[in-house]
């Protein structure tokens, strides 16, 4: 019983401290809306994204080539 104690003492102690660092970081920022800045993408940055679509859409169509295609009567009678 005394581990679980010591444990449960060390995660509450863990977690007020990472609170602690949570607001000191995010004070030490600024956060005025007049300091912000749009962002702007860089060629990078678009590569990159439209490559993790194509690589997505490449996935879905060699998956579907193992989708059987079936007529819902047919699966109908198979079930009975």
């Amino acid at each position: 019983m005394d581990g679980l104690k010591k444990d449960s003492q060390v995660l509450v102690i863990t977690t007020i401290s990472e609170r602690g660092d949570v607001s000191v970081w995010s004070l030490s920022k600024d956060f005025l809306p007049s300091n912000w800045v749009s962002y702007s993408p860089t060629v990078i940055d678009i590569g990159v994204f439209v490559g993790t679509i194509g690589l997505f859409a490449m996935g879905v169509l060699l998956f579907m080539r193992y989708i059987p295609m079936m007529a819902i009567s047919e699966l109908k009678v198979l079930l009975r």
